[in-house]
């Protein structure tokens, strides 16, 4: 959530730093927070040296858009500085968003039922630019509420849910899903000073995940444990559903639409069954629809997918144990396969398998960094992981 304070895209010189918002599982529904983190002085460490960040002889003649500046050598390997602001939150966070118009505007799905809506500007600023905070503090600038100034009740969610989601189009718009299959869009109501519901019914089990449309103001996208993808159009609450397919005989856990300008008809899903599925929505006319590509290298849950913001064929996938980043233009070679198949020792890896990180316990989430390219970061049970792979160059070409 970094995009308005951080430096501007592209940025590669190390130490490199971030923003991110968090919220802990906790036994103790007393001790729930929302937290802010700065983290800075992200270095590069030994071992990344001589791999894809160290150009050829023949690549330095040519100008390269994601050419790094060299950090000082005594900075590689030292610990990250990490400065929080908290507030406080009942109970565990199942999912936190933040508003890409404002990124200090954040939601949450509470594990006791409600999404709650927080204005953590102030805080935000706070952190990321203490001088110009000091200096409005100064001139009596008013602090933000700690509390929500949005939280639903009963009347709407039943149950807690996974599935949240701002509009990147329209300022204010929110969308959740629950574990019972109710899915609401919320806007403010013509005073501007309260928030309303409107259910799109449809799905009959767990609405797992949620996105936006790229391109058009009015469309979502849904997934969930019913098997199937729903896309709505929002201005229709009666009739809203206007496209729905089966994407798998599992769980659909999470998906992703491609949002870069030449392939914002993608969408990906991962399911239950470890199974990453890319379809065309030009070519889906009915509910039995068939994938793109279909790639089952996972052997558990997927958990998280998302399509890189630089390279419209790169995606990355989780899984509890494994991150893996796939480039869809890469097209196998069916002569090579025949003949390697016949080998005790070979084991089949998909041609689009581009990298694999592991030594990860139980993942939840990853997301590109959108203003550094290539870097990933991810939560599991241990906490979060900031990385490239060795070939970050070469796959954001």
């Amino acid at each position: 959530i970094n995009a308005e304070y951080m430096g501007g895209f592209n940025r590669t010189k190390y130490p490199l730093s971030c923003i991110n918002v968090t919220a802990p599982q906790v036994t103790d529904p007393k001790k729930g927070a929302i937290i802010l983190k700065h983290i800075k002085h992200l270095c590069r460490t030994r071992h990344d040296k001589g791999d894809d960040d160290t150009s050829s002889d023949e690549d330095s003649e040519e100008e390269d858009p994601l050419s790094e500046e060299e950090s000082n050598s005594e900075d590689d390997d030292n610990d990250p500085v990490i400065f929080t602001k908290e507030v406080p939150h009942r109970g565990g966070v199942n999912r936190i968003r933040a508003m890409r118009q404002h990124p200090g505007i954040i939601a949450a799905w509470g594990e006791e039922g409600h999404v709650s809506a927080y204005d953590l500007r102030d805080q935000l600023l706070a952190l990321a630019e203490p001088e110009t905070w000091i200096a409005l503090q100064s001139k009596g600038k008013k602090k933000s509420a700690q509390g929500p100034f949005f939280k639903t009740t009963k009347d709407t969610h039943k149950t807690e849910g996974f599935a949240l989601e701002w509009s990147p189009k329209v300022e204010g718009w929110l969308a959740s899903g629950d574990c019972d299959g109710g899915l609401y869009l919320w806007q403010k109501d013509e005073s501007g000073a309260n928030y309303f519901g409107t259910q799109l019914k449809g799905h009959a089990k767990s609405v797992e995940d949620i996105q936006w449309s790229p391109t058009q103001d009015n469309v979502l996208a849904s997934c969930s444990a019913d098997s199937t993808v729903r896309l709505w159009d929002v201005r229709d609450a009666k009739s809203a559903q206007k496209m729905m397919w089966t994407a798998d005989i599992a769980d659909i856990n999470v998906i992703s639409w491609n949002n870069l300008p030449n392939a914002k008809q993608f969408i990906a899903t991962g399911s239950d069954a470890g199974v990453l599925k890319i379809w065309d929505l030009r070519m889906i006319q009915r509910k039995e629809a068939t994938p793109l590509v279909e790639l089952g290298f996972h052997q558990e849950s997927i958990t998280s997918i998302e399509w890189s913001p630089i390279n419209d064929s790169l995606i990355a996938s989780s899984s509890d144990s494994m991150v893996c980043f796939w480039d869809l233009s890469v097209e196998g070679d069916e002569e090579t396969d025949q003949q390697m198949e016949n080998r005790e020792d070979y084991e089949k890896i998909p041609p689009q398998l581009m990298f694999l990180h592991q030594g990860i316990e139980n993942c939840k989430e990853i997301h590109w960094h959108s203003q550094i390219p290539g870097m990933i970061t991810l939560t599991d049970i241990n906490g979060f992981q900031f990385f490239r792979s060795v070939n970050w160059k070469h796959l954001l070409k």
